[in-house]
């Protein structure tokens, strides 16, 4: 059972809702991220770039930890660094000097706060996961979106930040991580919905604890990737629940790097 503890006009711009922490939830806006307290019924600005109060870079772009406490952000459209934020107070405490040429499509944080993933605009297009425990921080892996992926929907697996996921409109791209020297082995499985209708594509995912992956659907279908974490190098099937249809298994590459 879910109780509604109230209800708030709260999103200043089209965007994605986080919670930054148990009680706080937090949505991009025009320069900066907006911050509502559901305990004390109150909101405030954390200002973003150079233009601080008042100015405006156009949307930003947010991720957050699942478990709450850290949040990085960034301008969508513009060139722009990479702020992280940590409670309780999420004032800036780190930039990571990025500078996307055309802004950040998405940003994720891992669960344990130590990975986060940037996912750059156009016109290259390319995912970075960088270890962000470290100072400096340590680049990870790199690969580029290409036309399929539209860089959205990026997550990392809960139980592990060496496991991630990035969205097209009809396909996922899995990569796993693999740390046992001092340079990473990524490996990659890709999924193609390819059962699905011509104007459907991907709305919505979730992790479960069993390692599965669910996608949700434009047309109100939910798909699975079985053995998706952290064995994603094992290809498994992938079904469409709702009709019950087998899928193609996904296609695993050769490791990179």
């Amino acid at each position: 059972m879910v109780e509604a503890s109230g209800l708030t006009t709260f999103s200043y711009q089209r965007g994605k809702v986080v919670f930054a922490d148990s009680n706080t939830l937090c949505t991009a806006t025009g320069n900066g991220l907006v911050l509502y307290s559901t305990f004390r019924n109150q909101q405030r600005h954390v200002w973003g770039g150079a233009g601080k109060q008042g100015g405006s870079e156009g949307p930003y772009t947010v991720g957050a930890a699942p478990a709450g406490g850290l949040l990085a952000y960034g301008p969508r459209d513009c060139p722009g660094s990479v702020t992280i934020a940590h409670s309780p107070k999420f004032a800036p405490a780190k930039t990571i000097e990025f500078n996307a040429e055309l802004g950040y499509l998405d940003l994720a944080v891992s669960r344990c706060k130590s990975h986060l993933a940037i996912l750059t605009g156009p016109p290259e297009k390319k995912l970075f996961l960088m270890d962000i425990s470290t100072d400096p921080e340590t680049l990870l892996a790199e690969r580029k979106l290409g036309r399929t992926l539209t860089g959205h929907g990026a997550s990392f697996f809960p139980g592990t930040p060496n496991v991630f996921v990035s969205f097209g409109a009809r396909k996922a791209v899995i990569l796993q991580l693999e740390r046992t020297t001092s340079t990473p082995t990524v490996r990659t499985a890709e999924v193609a919905f390819s059962s699905m209708d011509d104007d459907e594509y991907v709305t919505g995912h979730a992790w479960t604890e069993a390692r599965e992956l669910y996608i949700g659907s434009s047309h109100g279908n939910l798909f699975r990737v079985a053995g998706a974490a952290p064995g994603c190098d094992e290809a498994a099937p992938h079904c469409r629940l709702r009709k019950g249809r087998r899928e193609q298994r996904p296609r695993v590459a050769q490791p990179e790097g």
